[in-house]
């Protein structure tokens, strides 16, 4: 019932109904558990997918595709045949696809299947299918228990084409039946058969062709060519012979009970294999997968944890390639090196150091050093329309420092900074491995990399740095040369850790000691925003240098993991995710519903790939930025939701993918990602085991990050072993590091109860203490160095107290929080409370703070222990209006958020058609429901104002657009003297100035679009709108008549741009309650939730009411329709008439009436383009001087088409 509260809640406040959000990808669809852990293995049974989990093998792009069915894919790289399995009985026959009982088991790196039928008798068929261990290919073992005599194994081999894939035949994005097979993919296979074993000679012509594979059966097997056309049954495709030079292999194998049937397909690389050698390949293959998927060990309570070390270990193996010795961009779709993103983590954090130094190696020869940076800023791409810098060595970018994209090469320039977390990976590799050898090898790298990055996105050195595509959300992501919290986070941590370094090895640390000080105070004085608690996204460097309020979940990990965070910032940061950040539920048929919930990247419109997405590796970075906050509960239900989401719910067993089935524009997509890969490995490692090696300062730290609720826990990898247990009480770790070297432990624990009696440490008594912590005491023991540590800890007394306070209020109310504990001190640095006063074991204090979610601290202290209790206020308007936007008459009731009786005055709308009543509402609860007569009700805005003894307490614009106004007379103004443009040359124009003077990622010259699309444009025809009018008059569906022209200018453009005027005025005379205005206009992703422009009525008296233009709500792109779905893409207000140029249709419905497709996200392209019809409720009784439009946003086109005055 709470989910359902919450959605109606969000509906009404917002006042836009259900029916008017389109429909997306996954909505509507219910999910069901698919899979079930059982200690390592994910299991299902008669499952439907096929080609959904891939067995790697050689750490090339090799891979066998398995399935829930036991039918199988080669991708040998590219379409590498089918195959499929039956049995034959006399002359009955039986595909083990269509068997009765198909148990189907994912054990990390292998996939086996129990098989039951009657065909079989009382019995079983045990089929594991594992990659081979040193060569491309696939064994298969077949093993039977108790079935009936006289059956034969069938297995037929076909189709292999060398046909390429989209993307490798991955997950959402290729065809999912890539692998079946296909007749027509078997033509010009060239057969060789000889007794047990077969030769297939394909791709003659194709681009990787020609290619062989051979087969190697048990001796006794039968093998023959048949018809890909007879696979009806098991008994017609051995019978048929091979038609059309479109062969299929089939070969036949009795089989016998407790008898094992074992046979090879593998790349035909020379080495010959007999059956004398198919049991010893299968052993080899078995024992290699489980050295890998035994890398990392785990032992929860929770058994949808249990498998993760297995699969974590495969995927990382997955994603190696040896050939180029790094880490590759996924392991099945984008296979390709890349040195960016966050594959490079899980080298470290599972304890493969010497892979993760041939990746740091191989692209530290990438670095750029003998090309001095000549060409000044800005550089950018005239070709590519000046989005992004030029791919021209001797630039600013493109020069010394710059890590290009390929391993061991300084040739391939790249459009991303991929430098970042390169740099970040190394920097964790040091941590890991704390080899001073290897850091001064690679100092110069690092000193390269920081000059690099200063001269490019700090030029103008005020400590923050712009970012450029340096992240996994990098695709459409652009800030113009602002400075940019997460980027300038990076920086922090490199010119911090540099120092650290320099002083180590000998250099001079104070240039980085001084930069990465810089970078902090300026983050923490223009980026953070106090009076919310949380960091800004960017501040702008052009215009008027606003601040981009609306931080992505990328800043706020980013920020965490960067260390620019005090406790209180990482906890403020956090609760910004909770409340501000879309929360997508994630249920399915067969499992409880315990509240989980996955997370969007951001709440921005519209979309454009990577700026709003449901991803898995940010939504694991974001629960690592909880476990780093000290918010272990929040951060363990969030990352158990995504691994839910993907791992069992999904369509691939223990996939790490890189799109959520929740991703409302790509749905579940891509296997075995690497961004995700690297994430989930810290996640694990360092979040919830809490293990973080500081190894160049002979430290470790162990900061368990379990739930309250569990007892028990362990992990196993090759750096450290780790085991804790609960028994009452008392509590005990044991903890083996197998590091280098040893190092001083430091283990970090969450206070139990309010007093220790004693702590030991391998069995001598230790000291410890309470250090400071957010949310609960915290308290740390410094262990001496040894190779293994036994440790016990005795809690008792009385369990810690959680303090009572009101979790919302009002501005001026009283509001206390008491506690058992004694209250020590008050920290307030949103301003929460004024007139604060602490008393003994209470705080009183009167609420001051913004609206909104709001948190202020009180330091507690009972027994031994002292923290810092967090108290979250949700700080309300006194009033909350509840209304439906959608019917069409003004119905609303309010709710009374104030805890005393209302007694006050509502009026809707002002002048001499305004409507007033009275109204008392008892605390907390909700009034009769207010109904507003026809004749006081406005089209569109309808001015709300509450007021008590005189005072305003409460003002809201109620809006509805199915309203109509009571005989009105309106008034057409004459603007034709501001009119500086034709709608339809808005992305015509070149906007070349001003623009940044240093390199960085803008909206190309044309208006629109970003740096991923330099060309993009939109033809913006207004013909339609120009043949409507008459009389120079656009007449709308619901009677406002607007002035317009058929020919010349027919608007007024503002921007920030030199093209226009930053600002136009028009005269107004007389009086009016209403302004309605026809208008069209840019904006963009990056201008979300912030005002883009400003239309301000100006009375004689030199007051006026402002209608700020904020996209989504009142400003809307003028190529497309924004797509809404409640969850990831809302707007706080039902949507406007928008106005199609080419046709003149008016519509709230683009949707319906342009045929954009309502699973459409990206694009959704009006054609000609639409300008959009709001309103601006004035005051009747005062005289109209003028009406302003300025454009306050940067690189956004804001214009005026119209305006009619309602007198």
């Amino acid at each position: 019932m709470r989910y359902i509260r919450l959605i109606l809640t969000m509906l009404t406040l917002t006042a836009i109904p259900l029916a008017s959000h389109s429909q997306g990808y996954w909505h509507g669809k219910e999910r069901k558990l698919r899979y079930t852990p059982e200690g390592e293995d994910f299991v299902i049974v008669n499952g439907d997918k096929k080609f959904n989990r891939a067995l790697y093998g050689t750490h090339t792009a090799f891979r066998v595709e398995t399935g829930d069915i036991p039918e199988f894919g080669l991708f040998m790289p590219s379409m590498g045949g089918n195959i499929q399995l039956g049995l034959i009985k006399g002359g009955k026959s039986l595909w083990l696809n269509d068997a009765e009982y198909i148990r189907s088991i994912y054990r990390a790196g292998s996939r086996i299947y129990e098989i039951k039928d009657p065909f079989i008798g009382s019995g079983k068929i045990t089929i594991t299918v594992l990659a081979l261990a040193d060569a491309e290919g696939m064994v298969v073992k077949a093993e039977t228990e108790g079935i009936a005599s006289g059956i034969d194994l069938v297995c037929t081999f076909g189709g292999a084409s060398n046909k390429s894939f989209s993307r490798n035949g991955d997950l959402g994005v290729d065809d999912p039946d890539a692998f079946a097979l296909k007749p027509e993919a078997c033509e010009n296979n060239i057969y060789l058969i000889n007794n047990n074993t077969f030769t297939v000679e394909y791709g003659k012509g194709t681009k990787r062709g020609p290619r062989q594979t051979t087969g190697i059966f048990p001796d006794g097997a039968q093998l023959k060519t048949a018809s890909p056309y007879a696979m009806t049954t098991t008994t017609d495709v051995w019978k048929s012979v091979s038609v059309d030079n479109r062969p299929i292999l089939v070969s036949r194998i009795p089989v016998e009970s407790a008898k094992n049937v074992i046979f090879v397909i593998k790349n035909n690389d020379g080495t010959q294999l007999t059956a004398a050698d198919l049991e010893k390949e299968f052993n080899k293959a078995e024992q290699r997968r489980q050295e890998v998927a035994g890398t990392v060990k785990i032992t929860t309570p929770d058994p949808y944890f249990n498998t993760l070390g297995g699969v974590l270990s495969i995927a990382a193996d997955g994603i190696w390639d040896e050939e180029t010795a790094c880490w590759q961009h996924g392991a099945v779709g984008w296979r390709m090196p890349l040195n960016g993103w966050r594959a490079a983590y899980v080298g470290d954090a599972i304890g493969w150091h010497d892979k993760a130094r041939q990746h740091f190696d191989g692209y530290a020869a990438s670095q750029i050093t003998d090309i001095e940076p000549t060409i000044p800023h800005p550089a950018q791409d005239k070709e590519l329309n000046l989005t992004r810098a030029a791919k021209i060595w001797g630039t600013q970018m493109y020069s010394n420092g710059y890590i290009t994209r390929n391993p061991n090469s300084t040739k391939s320039m790249h459009h991303y900074d991929m430098n970042l977390c390169y740099i970040d990976e190394l920097l964790w590799h040091f941590n890991w491995t704390g080899d001073m050898d290897y850091v001064r090898k690679m100092w110069p790298v690092l000193q390269r990399h920081l000059a690099w990055e200063k001269r490019n996105f700090d030029p103008n050195n005020d400590g923050l740095y712009d970012a450029y595509a340096g992240i996994w959300a990098s695709d459409a992501l652009q800030y113009n040369s602002g400075g940019v919290t997460h980027s300038s986070a990076y920086n922090y941590r490199a010119n911090r850790m540099a120092a650290m370094i320099a002083k180590k090895i000998g250099e001079n640390p104070k240039p980085y000691l001084d930069e990465a000080a810089k970078i902090l105070k300026a983050i923490n004085t223009q980026l953070w925003l106090p009076e919310k608690g949380w960091w800004a996204e960017y501040k702008d460097f052009m215009g008027a240098q606003m601040i981009h309020p609306n931080a992505a979940i990328w800043t706020v990990y980013h920020a965490l993991d960067s260390e620019i965070h005090t406790p209180f910032q990482s906890y403020q940061a956090t609760r910004y995710i909770d409340t501000e950040i879309p929360h997508i539920p994630v249920l399915a048929k067969g499992m409880e519903n315990e509240g989980y919930q996955t997370i969007a990247t951001t709440n921005w419109l519209p979309y454009s790939w990577s700026i709003n997405n449901v991803a898995f590796a940010e939504v694991a970075h974001a629960s690592l930025a909880y476990w780093q906050a000290g918010r272990y509960e929040e951060a363990y239900k969030l990352f158990k939701s995504s691994v839910l989401d993907g791992m069992y719910l999904g369509s691939s067993p223990g996939n790490i993918g890189q799109v959520s089935f929740y991703d409302a524009a790509r749905g579940e997509c891509y296997r075995d990602f690497a961004d995700p890969i690297g994430v989930y490995s810290r996640t694990l490692i360092q979040g919830l085991f809490g293990i973080l090696p500081d190894a160049m300062n002979d430290k470790l730290e162990v900061r368990p990050g379990f739930p309250a609720a569990w007892e028990y826990a362990s992990v196993a990898t090759p750096d450290i072993s780790f085991d804790f247990k609960r028994n009452g009480t008392t509590d005990s770790y044991k903890i083996s590091q197998n590091f280098g070297k040893e190092l001083n432990l430091l283990l970090t624990l969450k206070a139990q109860r309010e007093s220790i009696t004693e702590i030991k440490v391998n069995g001598q008594k230790a000291s410890w203490t309470v250090i400071e912590s957010v949310g609960y005491p915290s308290i740390q023991i410094d262990c001496k160095k040894s190779g293994t540590y036994d440790i016990e800890i005795i809690w008792s007394g009385s369990p810690l107290d959680q303090p009572e306070y009101k979790s919302a209020g009002v501005k001026d109310e009283n509001w206390n929080l008491s506690s058992k504990a004694k209250v020590q001190k008050i920290y307030d640095p949103q301003s929460v409370l004024k007139n604060t006063t602490q008393k003994g074991n209470s705080v009183e204090g009167i609420i001051n703070g913004e609206t909104g979610h709001r948190t202020l601290f009180v330091q507690l202290k009972q027994g031994q222990m002292t923290w810092w209790q967090p108290a979250g206020i949700e700080v309300k308007e006194p009033l909350t209006v509840i209304y439906n936007a959608e019917v069409d008459n003004l119905l609303f009731t309010l709710k009374n958020n104030t805890n005393r009786v209302v007694n006050a005055q509502l009026q809707i709308n002002m002048g001499k058609k305004s409507y007033a009543q009275s109204i008392s509402i008892a605390s907390g609860e909700t009034s009769p429901q207010v109904t507003i007569p026809a004749s006081a009700v406005r089209f569109g805005s309808n001015h709300l104002t509450v007021t008590e003894n005189g005072k305003v307490i409460f003002t809201e614009n109620l809006i509805n657009w199915n309203l109509k106004n009571d005989s009105p007379v309106y008034e057409q103004v004459n603007m034709d003297k501001v009119l500086n443009a034709s709608v339809s040359q808005i992305f015509r124009n070149e906007y070349l100035t001003p623009r940044s003077p240093y390199t960085t990622l803008q909206v190309p010259k044309q208006g629109i679009g970003e740096w991923c699309h330099p060309t993009l444009t939109s033809d913006i025809d207004d013909s339609g709108i120009r043949k409507a009018v008459k009389n120079n008059t656009f007449d709308t569906p619901f009677g406002i008549p607007f002035r317009t022209v058929s020919n010349g200018n027919n608007i007024a453009f503002t921007t920030l741009w030199d093209n226009y005027p930053s600002q136009v005025s028009v005269t107004l005379s007389g009086k009016a309650s209403h302004a309605y205005l026809m208008m069209a206009g840019s904006t963009n992703h990056m201008q979300s939730h912030v005002v883009n422009g400003t239309v301000t009525v100006v009375y004689k008296d030199g007051s006026n009411n402002v209608l700020n233009l904020v996209n989504p709500e009142t400003w809307a792109p003028i190529e497309q329709d924004f797509y809404l779905d409640g969850q990831a893409f809302s707007s706080k207000q039902p949507r406007p008439y928008r106005v199609a140029l080419k046709t003149g249709v008016v519509s709230r419905d683009m949707e319906k009436d342009m045929n954009i497709k309502p699973a459409e996200v990206y694009g959704r392209s009006i054609r000609g383009g639409a300008g959009i019809i709001l309103d601006l409720p004035l005051n009747s009784d005062k005289e109209l001087d003028r009406l302003e439009v300025k454009s306050i946003a940067n690189e956004v086109v804001i214009g005026l088409m119209g305006i009619t005055l309602m007198r």
